[in-house]
């Protein structure tokens, strides 16, 4: 620790000139870059809290753990606003992502974020009204990226596979189940059926590989 002071009941650490980290009189502790837990003393990359751990033992991991006699819970919340401050609740709007969870692996040289689930905004915003779409993507290699949205489920009800990405409706759609075209299946495994949209018409392989037309386009 390069430097400390106490200012108005609130502890300052500081490395040379610059603040590293702040604790006001009521325990709140801030930090303006990143907290690094079980891993390196530095490291490049986002901002925030980032947790390392030997997985052979047990996989690193966040726990949100919420005790009372009631029917609470933990919960993690992400928040997104159009704002330039901290404290900002400047209108989101229509297509912003409100939050991610990202998923990456190692290919061997660097890591690839090819799965995520998210959401985002589906429509108009205004006054008391926000509405949202969870989406689930995926991906096989980096040449595609973003990952493909593959399911989507909008504000109004709807759940889309594979159509569109932000999702693409009927006018006035809601709870409807829409499937975007897919490549037909070549092969059928035992023990279940396929079901697919070629060319907008809805099909069925069974697992004897009959196709049969459920619906014309």
């Amino acid at each position: 620790v390069a430097g400390t002071a106490g200012l108005s009941d609130t502890v300052i650490i500081a490395a040379g000139s610059a603040e590293r980290m702040r604790i006001d009189s009521l325990g709140a502790v801030s930090v303006p870059t990143k907290i690094l837990v079980g891993g390196p003393t530095s490291a490049a990359g986002a901002f925030g809290v980032q947790i390392y751990g030997d997985a052979t033992t047990f996989a690193p991991a966040a726990v949100i753990r919420g005790f009372s006699n009631t029917a609470s819970s933990g919960n993690l919340i992400l928040v997104k606003t159009r704002g330039t401050t901290a404290t900002s609740s400047t209108a989101v709007q229509q297509n912003d992502s409100i939050g991610a969870l990202l998923f990456s692996g190692a290919d061997g040289t660097s890591n690839q974020i090819l799965a995520n689930l998210s959401v985002y905004v589906d429509g108009a915003v205004s006054t008391g009204t926000v509405p949202m779409a969870f989406s689930f993507a995926t991906g096989t290699n980096n040449s595609t990226l973003p990952p493909v949205a593959r399911m989507q489920i909008s504000s109004t009800g709807n759940i889309g596979f594979n159509n569109g990405q932000p999702a693409v409706w009927g006018t006035n759609a809601e709870k409807v189940i829409g499937i975007g075209n897919g490549t037909a299946p070549t092969t059928s495994p035992a023990g279940m059926g396929q079901l697919y949209v070629e060319a907008g018409a809805l099909k069925y392989r069974g697992s004897s590989g009959t196709v049969t037309t459920i619906a014309a386009a």
